[in-house]
């Protein structure tokens, strides 16, 4: 009984500070419980997914999921199926196994991209908005890139397909895909991303510049994640550089 109280507070309090977060990628808190409150009827994990996975598939979602344990499919196991549930829910609307492949299709289908107020900003020319200098001079500054390198964005869909990988292992954590399902969306955006660009850093672009645009607010929160995974040579991203050459 006092294993759930706990668990139901900390849920109050996650949940609290997800509706104030205007909609950003926050992230679950690793589990100090021993005792799961589910929300929603979970599947088991009852396979092994580490050892099956491609490797190079858990480089996406890099940028916002937490560093440790980024190079397995379950975070190694640091995070309960109700905590991950109420960051799905509060963020994307996602509460079940058929809302989650709903958002996830619909990011792999159509996504930010494709609204029409980023679309306007897009044909109109983003140089002049506010949020998108800031970022590119974060890019300058924190990330190393020439003036020109950050400009050169060939589209926002990065930040698109990160979110598909984002909440693909959010949901498998959640209980709501298998292991199987979180690959296949992880393998789709492992290939969006291989047929839009060449490499980590000109997808590092278009995710800052997609976020600038559809978020705004500061990329203080997510630019040193970004920085290490470019310069830290054991970093997922640099372990997976030659994802861009297949």
């Amino acid at each position: 009984m006092r294993n759930k109280t706990i668990a139901l507070a900390v849920m109050a309090i996650l949940s609290s500070a997800f509706l104030s977060s205007c909609g950003d990628d926050p992230q679950p808190s690793p589990s100090t419980d021993t005792k799961t409150v589910v929300s929603e009827p979970a599947q088991q994990h009852t396979e092994a997914p580490a050892e099956a996975i491609d490797a190079s598939l858990l480089a996406f979602g890099a940028i916002v999921l937490p560093a440790e344990h980024i190079d397995e499919l379950n975070m190694g196991k640091a995070y309960d199926e109700a905590n991950v549930q109420s960051v799905l829910a509060h963020n994307w609307d996602v509460t079940d196994a058929a809302t989650a492949k709903k958002q996830l299709d619909w990011l792999v289908n159509k996504g930010h991209r494709s609204e029409p107020n980023i679309m306007m900003l897009l044909d109109d020319g983003i140089d002049e908005e506010a949020d998108v200098i800031a970022y590119r001079r974060a890019m300058v500054d924190t990330l190393g890139f020439s003036e020109e390198e950050a400009k050169n964005f060939k589209n926002i869909d990065a930040w698109d397909i990160e979110r598909i990988a984002v909440i693909a292992r959010y949901s498998y954590l959640a209980g709501f895909l298998t292991a199987k399902e979180a690959s296949q969306y992880l393998e789709t955006a492992r290939k969006m991303a291989q047929d839009r660009y060449g490499s980590w850093s000109e997808y590092a672009v278009s995710f800052l510049t997609g976020r600038a645009l559809s978020f705004g607010n500061t990329p203080i929160d997510l630019i040193g994640n970004i920085k290490t995974l470019m310069t830290d040579p054991n970093s997922i991203w640099n372990k997976n550089s030659e994802i861009w050459t297949k």
